[in-house]
This record gives C-alpha cells, sequence and structure tokens, in this order.
C-alpha cells in the first residue's frame, strides 16, 4: 500500500492552523509571540475550529464519499487564516470559510443519498449549527453566543461518527427517544440563547449531560476495554473524552451566564475542546490517518504520554480558573500545548517506525 501523497499537503494546512492557535492561545495566557498582535488576538477560538477542525472532517468526510471536487472545502478552510499574514481583509476570510461549512453539508447530503442513516442527520445538523454560528460571526455577534453554536457543531458530529460505529447495538425505544430528547433539548436551547442566554446556557448543559450518559450505556468503546494494545487504547480515550464533556456541562448548568475573560468560561470551553474533542481525536487518529494517507500506525504504549499530559493539563487550568491562580492559568497553557505537540510527535514517530519495518522487511526480500 502506497502512501497517498497528495493528501499530506490539506494536513499540513491543518497543522499549520493549529500550531498558530496554540501560539495566539500562549500570547492570550501573556507568554510573549512577536507576530501576534491584537488585529488577531481573538482569532483563537475561529482558527482552532473552523481552521484547524473543519479542515480535517472536511478532509476525512470527502475521502470517505470519494469525491475530488469536494476537497475545495479542506482547502478553503486550510488556506482562509494563512491569508492573514498575507493582510486580506478578515471578512473575506469569514465568507471562505462560510463556503467550506456549506461544503460539509454537501457532502454530507451526498452520503445521505448512499445511506439514510441516523447519523448523517445527526451530522446534518450540527454542520447547520455551523453554518449559522459562522454567518454571526461575519455580523460580528458575541463570542459567547457563537461559541454555543460552534461548540454543538462539534458535538453532533463527533456524536454521529460514535453512532455510525455503534450502529450494530440493538437500541431500544427508549434510547432512542431519551436520545431524540436531548437532541432538540440542544437544538431548542441554540435558539433560545438569542432571548435568554442564561437559561438556554442550562438547558444545553442539561443536553449535553444527557448525551454524556447516553453514549456512556450505549458506545461500544466500554466493550473495547476488554482488548489490547491500540483497540484499549481508542476505547480509553473514548470514555476520557466523555467524562471531560461531563464536567463541561456541569460546569455551564452551575454557571450558564458566561462572559469573555470569566474564568469559569475559560474552564467550560477548555474543557469541552481540550478534553472532550481532543481526546477523540487522540481515538480516531489511528483510524483516520491510515484511511486517508494509506498508511499504518504501529501503536506503542507510549501513545499513553500524551493522553495523560493532556488530563493533567486540563485539571490544572481548571484549578487556576476555579482559584483565579493567573500564573497557573499561563502555565497550563504551556501544559495544554505541549499535550498536542506530543500527540504529533509521537504519531509521526509512529509512521516512521512502521515505514522503516516495512523497507528493512523489503531489503530482506
Amino acid at each position: 500500500m502506497t502512501i497517498n501523497y497528495k493528501l499530506i499537503p490539506f494536513l499540513l494546512l491543518a497543522i499549520f492552523n493549529i500550531v498558530i492557535g496554540i501560539l495566539i492561545g500562549l500570547y492570550r495566557s501573556g507568554w510573549q509571540i512577536n507576530f501576534v498582535n491584537q488585529d488577531i488576538v481573538y482569532l483563537h477560538g475561529p482558527i482552532m475550529i473552523n481552521g484547524f477542525l473543519l479542515t480535517l472532517i472536511n478532509l476525512e468526510r470527502t475521502v470517505a464519499i470519494r469525491k475530488k471536487v469536494a476537497f475545495i472545502g479542506a482547502f478553503l478552510s486550510g488556506i482562509s487564516f494563512f491569508l492573514l499574514f498575507l493582510e486580506v481583509d478578515q471578512l473575506i476570510i469569514k465568507f471562505l470559510i462560510l463556503l467550506s461549512s456549506f461544503n460539509l453539508i454537501f457532502i454530507y447530503l451526498y452520503a445521505l443519498k448512499i445511506d439514510k442513516e441516523i447519523h448523517i442527520y445527526i451530522q446534518i445538523m450540527g454542520t447547520c449549527f455551523l453554518i449559522i454560528g459562522n454567518i454571526l460571526w461575519i455580523y460580528n455577534y458575541y463570542f459567547t453566543h457563537i461559541s454555543l453554536w460552534w461548540i454543538s457543531f462539534l458535538l453532533f458530529t463527533i456524536s454521529g461518527e460514535r453512532l455510525e460505529l455503534s450502529k450494530l447495538k440493538n437500541f431500544s425505544n427508549t434510547s432512542k427517544k431519551i436520545f431524540i430528547l436531548s437532541i432538540l433539548l440542544t437544538t431548542s436551547s441554540l435558539f433560545l440563547s438569542f432571548y435568554s442566554y442564561n437559561i438556554s446556557t442550562r438547558i444545553l448543559g442539561i443536553s449535553f449531560f444527557i448525551i454524556m450518559l447516553w453514549f456512556f450505556k450505549y458506545d461500544i468503546a466500554l466493550n473495547m476495554l476488554k482488548n489490547n494494545s491500540l483497540t484499549r487504547f481508542i476505547a480509553i480515550c473514548i470514555i476520557n473524552g466523555y467524562l471531560w464533556l461531563g464536567i463541561s456541562s456541569m460546569i455551564i448548568i452551575i454557571n450558564g451566564q458566561f462572559i469573555i475573560g470569566n474564568f469559569l468560561y475559560d474552564a467550560f470551553l477548555h474543557s469541552f475542546f481540550l478534553g472532550f474533542v481532543i481526546s477523540m481525536i487522540f481515538a480516531h487518529a489511528p483510524i483516520i490517518f491510515p484511511a486517508i494517507l494509506r498508511i499504518k500506525i504501529n501503536y506503542s504504549h507510549i501513545f499513553y504520554t500524551h493522553l495523560v499530559f493532556l488530563n493533567i493539563s486540563i485539571i490544572t487550568r481548571i484549578i487556576a480558573d476555579i482559584m483565579n491562580l493567573y500564573y497557573l492559568l499561563k502555565i497550563s497553557t504551556i501544559l495544554n500545548s505541549m499535550a498536542i505537540l506530543l500527540f504529533l510527535i509521537n504519531t509521526l514517530i509512529s509512521i516512521k517506525i512502521n515505514y522503516q519495518i516495512r523497507k528493512d522487511v523489503i531489503n530482506e526480500i
């Protein structure tokens, strides 16, 4: 099996975005980053979501449907924030991101023609949340509101992925009703946020908590714990993600009235994005990378280092948020960044080891 080198530029664009997003995050926490200025300091969230994650999701979905024209979505989201350094107007960048969002929904609609499964409907709903969030971003709406739409997009996207992998399990009518209720609660809370932010965030937190409990009961990850090596690691990452989803939902239920700069708002965002989303990336990377690049990842117990490091960094950050310790918060951002960097290094090493093994075997032949 040969490596699909044509897709490497898209992955490099995604990596570029996550690196820029991390550097801006470090600057926001007080570290001196020379190229970061006040004009882009508020783009930490948009770059991580629309630059990094949207590029990866577009890329993975495009490979799945095997339609080359759909690669335009990954290209638009990947290149958009690079244009910042060419001094392109930010409104143009926002419109490019919006186009990438529409590309993703077209991908799901195409997939729906082939396979009318509930997980695709869930992901279409999530992408609609993304589009609404990006339209609000174009109109310079409050980030505390926009973030709810972006977060729900990621939750529905990941939930769809987990539903797809769990579809062989038999769900009772009661379990289906509970899941649909959580979906309706999430959707209604997002629209309610235009009228009562304080109430809507708490309803959103309740819906997130229900979704977390539902997946704890029905996700096949629990059964995967009995296996060894890579399968067990994936299961632990998934369960770790659900635990952080529960923690983030509890934070927003207890204190739903967030404002930018509020420490609990920071705790909510990063327990969700780092704890839930990044844990899920850790879990799915050994599956997605081989599917996209046609490579095999050589599993090693060293994979647990970036998962453990991630948890330590998030716990440190939440302690800093709760106790309002600025210097500990500053340290935690370094730890957060190192966890992601360690994940990239471990993944690259695993690919290199596997490549070297294959090369040695070929030479022996």
